[in-house]
């Protein structure tokens, strides 16, 4: 798409990290200087120590204002901008006056209610005082998750102004044919993911001790640190599964990928609580036969079951049980259902779809024309999930 505006666009969220650089690159790639990132937060220090963030390219567009005295100014540039993105901020005295005047505005979100209660007085009030207190003309929302329009539905907002959104990763470098050949044997199952209670990791380990059970020949790697990562460590060694089940820690995204790129099966076994789980976008992207749940939000969005990955209730153990022994016996013959995950990243849910689209949005609006209309993928319209 040719650049022939000088659109002031202006994203502000918390820390630039790998989840909203890509995005960022592309909007400065068309916007050049008329885009800025304005960051409310510092970058965790373990994230910076993975590499999960490119300061080279970014300082190019990127305003600190995570210790910032220079309030005016922030409230001014999101006010005076063509388009303001906002995700989750903890200032939002910077885009208040914007959010009270009818300028076009994009809120870029997961689910609102993680905790899975939508009419407590929290949620109410939170409601109330972020979205019935300011007009909402000419507001749009960016839907990460497929059950952010079900949150949206339970009090009637931005109807017909909800485009499908997510995070966006880089994908695999590898042909899935390339990716075919490499894969480890026996099967190797990945997860990746915090040891917290909403990411379930103890789980694998019962899917541990049931593939034990059954006689398959099966690797376990486990990605990540957390609270409960020494509790997963001792009840894997109390099931007799040391040999069986590998954790690594937390490693950077280089060895991640590699790890993506080797292994068979992919299983995310997060709950409601989790509003997105990049992950998924990762695992399909290197042809992992990905297995999630039918609550979180990037398997909720990116899998169609049966098509191109397998969801699965997330309290149901024998359910994930199950589906895991039917994909390790059946591996060879589900290489359509492989491809097909390949293929949802590579032709669809990757960062250069979505910013050529998300642009020609903006320029619609800015134009006065009508939304694009897209059938599927990042900005199609985000209905409820039934």
């Amino acid at each position: 798409m040719e650049n022939s505006t000088k659109r002031k666009i202006v994203f502000i969220g918390g820390a630039l990290d790998h989840t909203n650089l890509p995005l960022c690159l592309k909007l400065y790639e068309y916007y050049k200087e008329n885009f800025l990132f304005i960051a409310t937060e510092k970058q965790y220090e373990d994230r910076k120590a993975l590499n999960y963030s490119n300061n080279e390219i970014s300082n190019k567009f990127v305003l600190d204002a995570s210790e910032s005295c220079k309030t005016k100014k922030i409230v001014d540039l999101c006010f005076n901008a063509d388009i303001l993105i906002y995700g989750g901020i903890s200032k939002r005295k910077f885009i208040r006056k914007r959010l009270r005047s009818k300028k076009l505005t994009f809120k870029l979100t997961e689910r609102f209610f993680k905790n899975n209660k939508p009419y407590s007085l929290h949620s109410i009030l939170g409601v109330f005082i972020h979205y019935y207190l300011f007009t909402q003309k000419n507001k749009y929302v960016l839907c990460m998750g497929g059950y952010t329009a079900n949150d949206l539905d339970k009090y009637n907002l931005f109807k017909h102004k909800r485009l499908t959104w997510g995070y966006f990763t880089d994908g695999s470098k590898l042909t899935f044919e390339e990716l075919e050949k490499i894969k480890e044997h026996p099967i190797n199952i990945l997860w990746v993911g915090r040891f917290i209670d909403v990411k379930q990791p103890f789980s694998v380990i019962e899917l541990g001790r049931f593939l034990l059970e059954k006689n398959v020949d099966f690797k376990i790697t486990m990605v990540g640190y957390g609270e409960l990562l020494d509790k997963c460590k001792k009840a894997a060694a109390d099931s007799g599964l040391e040999k069986y089940v590998d954790f690594t820690g937390a490693i950077n995204l280089e060895n991640k990928e590699k790890l993506m790129d080797f292994s068979n099966i992919f299983i995310f076994t997060s709950t409601f609580g989790e509003g997105w789980g990049a992950v998924v976008n990762e695992a399909m992207s290197s042809a992992c036969l990905t297995i999630g749940t039918t609550l979180s939000g990037s398997s909720s969005a990116l899998i169609t079951n049966n098509k191109n990955g397998y969801l699965y209730d997330p309290f149901n153990q024998e359910e994930l049980n199950e589906l895991v022994l039917k994909s390790i016996q059946n591996y060879r013959s589900l290489s359509g259902l492989r491809k097909n995950g390949y293929d949802t990243i590579h032709d669809l849910w990757n960062i250069d779809v979505a910013s050529d689209r998300l642009i020609q949005v903006f320029e619609s609006l800015l134009t006065g024309k009508d939304l694009p209309k897209y059938e599927e993928g990042p900005c199609s319209e985000a209905l409820p999930i039934k």
